[in-house]
């Protein structure tokens, strides 16, 4: 099972380390730069209602780096950021593209699958956008966050909805496997058994990704999310979402 485990984690590696820099390609239309806004603008109110009226800055680890999408709207406020990712090139990435900045303490290679060492102490606040979906100890992953985190922090993250039209597209129609999935109720079982409460779940879309890399004109984009909007409002705002975003407290 180690075995298996450890092979699995180097494919993950592997992976991105290939993709490097390329990645900032896949946020390239005006669609994906808008949904990229919704995704830090959760984090950033989060952090900003967390810090008003505290002098200290707000501790932040942000989990599966990458290419610094999250993390560069997380310094925009009054923080001490730390930041891990399973990819060595991302890390060097995010050295380079955040050299000389104060507020970071710490870029390190880990994976969530492990604890987070002890000696960075904890968190207010942990972000883990398209992370929590790799292995199938998911679970595992969260506990290892819970434990990083200070009493009342925030956890915020993303995992993939097992009832969306992505699932049905990836799992049935093309019969691969990419990660895992979680039905709404499978995921908070598994938070409170982390020991999280007051769990929070929303989406943003439930479009196929393609149509997001489409939409690169006002126009394009402007209708596709006015439809977003319109099937948020028939469906509620979690049945058949591609991703689960979630807020909840230690």
């Amino acid at each position: 099972m180690e075995d298996s485990k450890k092979t699995s984690t180097k494919k993950i590696a592997d992976y991105w380390n290939m993709r490097g820099e390329t990645y900032s390609r896949s946020w390239q239309s005006l669609a994906k730069k808008r949904l990229s806004l919704m995704e830090t603008d959760l984090v950033t109110n989060v952090i900003k209602n967390l810090s008003a009226g505290k002098k200290r800055p707000i501790r932040v680890l942000d989990i599966g780096i990458a290419i610094g999408r999250i993390s560069e709207q997380i310094l925009k406020c009054n923080v001490e950021l730390y930041g891990t990712d399973i990819s060595e090139t991302m890390i060097k990435i995010c050295q380079e593209k955040f050299r000389g900045n104060k507020e970071v303490k710490k870029f390190a290679l880990h994976d969530v699958h492990n604890p987070i060492p002890s000696g960075w102490g904890t968190f207010d606040v942990v972000t883990a956008f398209r992370v929590i979906a790799y292995s199938p100890q998911w679970k595992k992953e969260l506990r290892n966050i819970f434990d990083a985190m200070r009493p009342n922090g925030t956890f915020i993250f993303t995992f993939p909805n097992r009832y969306s039209s992505h699932w049905l597209s990836t799992h049935i129609i093309r019969r691969k496997l990419d990660g895992v999935t979680a039905s709404l109720n499978e995921l908070k079982k598994a938070l409170y058994e982390a020991g999280f409460s007051h769990i929070q779940i929303t989406g943003y879309s439930r479009l196929l990704d393609s149509f997001y890399d489409w939409a690169d004109t006002k126009i394009s984009s402007d209708m596709l999310f006015s439809f977003e909007r319109l099937l948020e409002k028939l469906l509620g705002p979690t049945l058949f979402v591609r991703l689960f975003y979630i807020i909840c407290q230690k």
